[in-house]
């Protein structure tokens, strides 16, 4: 006979065991998941990262906005490029000390447009995008190099996998900003009509002097001192009225001429120079059988090696009127000698004197001769 209560236990534990199994097999699956989607995903797609290795920064105040977009100074050109199979997503970022303007879209025609991309962009496989960025800073950011970093990052890739391993790429760029100087001059004269270039010298004498004072005051961003060359000169024309030909200025003949200055000229941002130029001349009273033409002259350039803009110059010029010489009376070599009396043909009164005189010698002549 057999024990039903028995029989119903024994199959109770059958059942529980047929149970048990895969509960345990859930269970340690379920103790693994955690572990698993915990781990970091050890794929790590590259993408190429590219810049311009070196750009010109041009911070002039009169530098148009406009160029940046179509010239060569201030833009920074970069590529992305993925050379896998799958997609990825890169988010770009920069670091600039000054202001950017960027991430903006390289068109094929080479200009960086005027529209700002997303910091993220998704590339497809086995293609790439280019970029670029705006830069500018204060005018008075001093010449000489800063570095403009680029960076690109792969966040994701096949749409929605996230990337944990991958790094951050720098691509540094050496900017170049470029010097440039503006020059602002007070003058002051001395006679006040000289070096003036709304009048006209009133008088000069023949010994005389004239003095130029120039206050000279530059601004810019540059460092270097410009380069600078000053010159003080004068220039005498003379003709020769007999011979009506142009003669060479000889101080033993015409006179002395002094020229007084400083030649060196150093300029700093900022601070102001003067500079007096003296003129001084004392030109021979025998000199009346020439016309004469004295002018002296100032000139100032100023230029910066690989500056932008324009270089600066001033000149400066003092004309004396011209002295005007007389044209000397010369003799007539066909002055005639008649009863001891010397005619001057070349005299207003030489044809009537010739008439009396030959009237007088007729006279002479007829009381002289003796009667028959």
């Amino acid at each position: 006979m057999v024990d039903l209560s028995q029989k119903d236990s024994s199959s109770v534990m059958a059942k529980v065991s047929s149970i048990s199994v895969p509960l345990v097999l859930l269970g340690s699956l379920l103790i693994g998941m955690p572990t698993a989607s915990a781990q970091e995903n050890p794929y790590a797609p590259e993408v190429d990262f590219l810049c311009d290795d070196n750009i010109a920064l041009v911070v002039h105040p009169s530098f148009d906005n406009s160029y940046y977009y179509y010239g060569y100074y201030n833009v920074v050109r970069c590529s992305i490029i993925n050379n896998n199979v799958h997609d990825v997503t890169v988010k770009i970022s920069e670091d600039w000390a000054h202001t950017v303007e960027g991430p903006m879209v390289w068109d094929s025609y080479g200009y960086c447009e005027d529209s700002t991309m997303s910091e993220e962009q998704t590339i497809g496989g086995n293609s790439g995008i280019d970029f670029c960025y705006i830069l500018t800073a204060d005018p008075y950011t001093k010449e000489g190099g800063i570095t403009f970093t680029a960076t690109s990052e792969v966040i994701r890739y096949s749409v929605a996998i996230p990337c944990d391993n991958c790094e951050p790429v720098d691509e540094p760029v050496a900017v170049s900003v470029l010097p440039w100087i503006t020059v602002d001059v007070q003058s002051r004269a001395t006679p006040e009509s000289a070096y003036d270039y709304d009048t006209t010298r009133e008088d000069c004498q023949k010994a005389e002097s004239s003095e130029l004072t120039l206050e000279i005051t530059p601004d810019g961003n540059f460092v270097s001192p410009p380069t600078t060359e000053v010159r003080f000169e004068y220039r005498m024309e003379i003709r020769d009225l007999a011979s009506g030909e142009r003669v060479d200025y000889r101080e033993s003949t015409f006179g002395s001429i002094d020229m007084d200055y400083d030649s060196d000229l150093v300029l700093v941002a900022g601070e102001t120079v003067e500079r007096t130029f003296s003129a001084s001349w004392d030109i021979a009273e025998d000199t009346d059988a020439y016309d004469i033409l004295l002018s002296t002259s100032v000139g100032i350039d100023v230029y910066l090696e690989y500056g932008w803009g324009y270089d600066w110059y001033d000149y400066y010029v003092d004309e004396c009127p011209a002295w005007e010489g007389v044209l000397p009376i010369l003799e007539n070599p066909s002055e005639e000698k008649a009863s001891g009396i010397t005619i001057n043909l070349s005299s207003p009164f030489s044809g009537s004197l010739s008439l009396v005189s030959i009237l007088a010698a007729s006279i002479a002549i007829s009381v002289r001769r003796p009667l028959l």
